[in-house]
């Protein structure tokens, strides 16, 4: 232990040096880890925030939901508690409380145990029937933790050090001033102005949008709207606008207003300028509309991590803003403000957390279908990457956790289109039903019970009150995704084909997708016979649209149940789409009321095209 303690006090003095962070892992049985970390912060000597659901007597300890009120503070050190429970949204999060010089420390169960250990989050990815007790996810952090811990601390075993040394940390390059010059050089309240500011966590994102809302209120701007999928970005921002106006801190107050995204859709909002943050967890749809509503628009995110967009998020982002406001700027912020560059502890989240997981472009033909082991794939760290990057860039709003219920769902298949370089195609796919608790199935209807997963079957017996839905066995497609540089080439239709043909294989009855409606996709799923049967009432402000429930009947007794679906569902909506669901924009009020009038037929295999 004493060696231990030595060697973790240089490390935070070279981490001092370099403005880096460390990760410390210590591996035991619970009690031996948590003494172990009691005398190392005895020994740092540090402002430690403790993590844990079972904090016992631990000073300044918080549990794992009230640890975000701690977002936007900055610590010494961290200590998380991963006994209790391993949340990747939480761990990701927290990374970014600590401060330069500060280091994480991680008490996980013995890594060679810690795939069976009984971990709480296991329940998250459990669905009705159907339970973890095996963790690919908590498997693969063990087999990673070595090479990413600068001190791992291990039960009985030898202790582990990942050379680190001293560097001589780079100047400051103050990008932000650069930036705020760019895009408020000829700013006034009456021309248009857009800008899209990009760059991975910790490089001032929202510091830039606080500091420019301070200047355009210096500019005369009276009317500042900040808009984020969370209100507590407009604490964040308005802390950065005040801390460079103090003097007019009351002023800034007055002039900014926050206001969520699809509020902003629904009624357009006067305002000398809007300022969105957190731009890749909202959808692609609603951003579009906020660009084609507003003039002078600044919107800001990261390309990595847990916010969820990803190259093919800005891909398509760029694509719409090119043609249609070509007078955008283009914003980069590279260099991380709170922390130097090689950080030990950003390098260690974004690979256990596969923040930065990226797919590999190949066009080449031909593709071969297959679904994917999920025991191999703890082997194949890149093909995993692949599969994961391809989804995560696929979808706006991709969370940690996502990445552990796609590797432990015990309901969760893993589909995939490859040719011999990479991933062009993939798709989750969640095997729903049947529900044979017929109490279960009374109170589902009755609206009282909402067992976790089976959501098809849920929708259409409890806002449809068909029952019968319990009996039919699905395939629900989570996410598909195709790379974006083969969309729009068929690609993604043979890939549902392949994925339908299996289906029949294993004997499946009925394939569905629940999904934020848009016009695209929409239009994608009635290319391959999926029928609209139910449309959500609340619309979700990330999306600024509504859920969609899809299905695609593969034998006659699904047909029989699709048809009645849709039928109650007519009788059911008895107002226009555009009364009953304002935030649809037209064209999507038509393309449904359209579907709606479709005739049925009922062929066994399909629902009429």
């Amino acid at each position: 232990m004493k060696i231990f303690l030595e060697q973790a006090h240089s490390l935070i003095c070279i981490a001092l040096q370099n403005r880096h962070r460390a990760l410390i892992t210590i591996a035991g049985e619970q009690l031996w880890a948590e003494e172990r970390a009691k005398e190392l912060l005895q020994q740092l000597n540090k402002n430690a925030l403790w993590v844990s659901d079972n904090p016992r007597d631990q000073a300044n300890s918080v549990d794992f939901n009230a640890s975000r009120r701690w977002l936007g503070r900055e610590l010494d050190t961290l200590v998380f508690d991963a006994h209790t429970g391993f949340d990747p949204n939480i761990f990701a999060l927290l990374c970014g409380t600590v401060r330069a010089g500060g280091a994480l420390i991680l008490l996980t169960p013995p890594l060679e145990h810690w795939a069976n250990h009984p971990d709480p989050v296991n329940k998250r990815c459990s669905v009705w029937g159907m339970q973890v007790h095996f963790s690919r996810y908590l498997a693969r952090l063990a087999q990673l933790l070595p090479e990413h811990s600068q001190l791992l601390l291990q039960q009985k075993k030898k202790l582990l050090q990942n050379k680190t040394r001293a560097i001589e940390a780079p100047a400051a390059d103050n990008e932000q001033t650069r930036l705020l010059k760019a895009i408020t050089s000829s700013y006034s309240v009456e021309d248009a102005l857009l800008a899209v500011i990009s760059g991975d966590r910790g490089r001032g994102k929202s510091a830039a949008l606080g500091l420019l809302a301070a200047k355009l209120a210096q500019l005369g701007a009276t009317r500042i709207i900040i808009t984020a999928p969370r209100k507590a970005a407009l604490e964040v921002l308005m802390q950065h606008a005040q801390d460079h106006w103090p003097a007019a801190a009351t002023a800034l107050s007055e002039c900014v207003i926050f206001m969520p995204p699809d509020q902003l859709c629904l009624t357009l909002q006067p305002c000398d300028a809007l300022l969105l943050d957190e731009m890749g967890s909202i959808h692609l749809g609603l951003l579009k509309r906020l660009l084609d509503s507003y003039p002078r628009l600044v919107m800001a995110g990261t390309v990595h991590g847990y916010e969820g967009a990803g190259r093919g998020f800005h891909t398509r982002l760029r694509k719409h803003i090119q043609q249609n406001h070509p007078h955008c700027q283009w914003l980069q912020l590279t260099q991380p403000i709170r922390w130097s560059v090689d950080d030990p502890l950003e390098k260690a989240c974004n690979s256990l957390l596969m923040l930065d997981a990226e797919y590999q472009v190949s066009t080449a033909r031909p593709y071969q279908f297959a679904f994917l082991d999920r025991d191999q794939l703890l082997s194949d760290e890149h093909l995993l990457s692949q599969v994961y990057g391809l989804l995560a860039a696929a979808h706006y709003r991709t969370r940690p956790l996502d990445l552990r219920q796609m590797l432990d769902g015990p309901n969760i298949k893993i589909a995939v289109l490859r040719n011999d370089a990479a991933v062009v195609a993939a798709s989750l796919i969640a095997a729903e039903g049947p529900l044979n608790d017929n109490e279960l199935n009374a109170q589902i209807v009755a609206g009282k019970r909402r067992p976790a997963g089976h959501l098809l079957p849920q929708i259409l017996m409890q806002r449809l009150k068909l029952i019968s839905a319990a009996e039919l066995r699905y395939w629900r497609i989570v996410r598909i995704a195709v790379q974006p540089e083969l969309q729009n080439n068929g690609v993604g239709s043979d890939f549902l084909e392949h994925i339908e043909e299996r289906a029949r294989a294993e004997q499946i009855d009925c394939l569905g997708s629940v999904f934020a409606v848009d016009l695209a996709v929409l239009k994608f799923w009635q290319r391959a016979h999926f029928r609209s049967t139910h449309l959500g009432d609340n619309c979700e402000a990330t999306s600024g649209s509504y859920a969609l429930t899809l299905l695609k009947a593969l034998n006659s007794r699904a047909n029989s149940l699709t048809v009645l679906a849709r039928a109650t569902w007519r009788k059911q909506q008895i107002e226009t789409f555009s009364h009953s669901h304002p935030a649809l924009p037209h064209e999507l009020c038509s393309a449904l009321e359209l579907d709606f009038k479709c005739d049925e037929k009922a062929i066994t295999g399909t629902i009429g095209t």
